[in-house]
């Protein structure tokens, strides 16, 4: 009768380098991601070059393709990135809030200007020209506030359903129109500035006349 041994060590090995392989990957798409969202800001959408992301990130210029499949589907990605940072906090708000709506939308929208303002960074993306995007990356876009406006609608429909159009509307007005102001300086006491828009917001949520 015949024995085979083998060295466990040599399999372990083989399934250490997989693993470490599959982390330089995911590494390295996060890297391309970030310098993704780098390029949009210092060149917009339209001269976005995934050459020039590669180079950022000290890869090849075949990299980008390695993870995305071109760069409509990259641009996706940084969205759908973007996004996925925006919905762990407001998961956790919805759980908080779940049981009034009013103080849902207000709670959400003010988390949203903080997340906005937190992130100077993903600015370039949130604010790009819709236009210029894609039938999906449109769709990955208004997830942002998809949630806002449902909830303001819901409350609207219980409260004011006459009302519902204008109120949506001048909530998410609030929601940008700080962003900007806090942004290029006019409210400088910021606190203060993030108090008044929720009180603002409040108000236009209780008034039904």
């Amino acid at each position: 009768m015949l024995f085979c041994f083998h060295d466990s060590s040599v399999y372990m090995q083989k399934g250490q380098n997989k693993m470490d392989d599959n982390y330089v990957s995911r590494d390295l798409r996060s890297r391309l991601i970030t310098a993704g969202i780098a390029e949009i800001e210092a060149h917009g959408i339209a001269d976005f070059s995934l050459r020039r992301v590669a180079s950022a990130c000290g890869a090849s210029c075949a990299a980008p393709y390695r993870h995305f499949e071109n760069k409509s589907t990259f641009i996706l990605e940084i969205i759908k990135y973007i996004n996925s940072r925006w919905e762990l906090l407001q998961e956790q708000i919805e759980q908080v809030y779940a049981n009034d709506t009013k103080r849902l939308v207000t709670e959400l929208s003010m988390a949203l200007i903080r997340f906005r303002l937190a992130n100077p960074e993903f600015r370039a993306v949130l604010t790009v020209d819709t236009n210029s995007l894609d039938e999906k990356q449109r769709s990955q876009m208004s997830r942002m506030t998809a949630k806002i406006i449902k909830y303001t609608e819901r409350y609207c429909r219980e409260h004011c359903p006459e009302k519902t159009g204008e109120k949506s509307y001048l909530i998410q007005s609030m929601i940008y129109g700080a962003v900007l102001l806090c942004d290029n300086g006019s409210f400088p006491d910021r606190d203060a500035s993030l108090k008044m828009v929720k009180s603002c917001m409040e108000n236009c949520l209780t008034e039904y006349n």
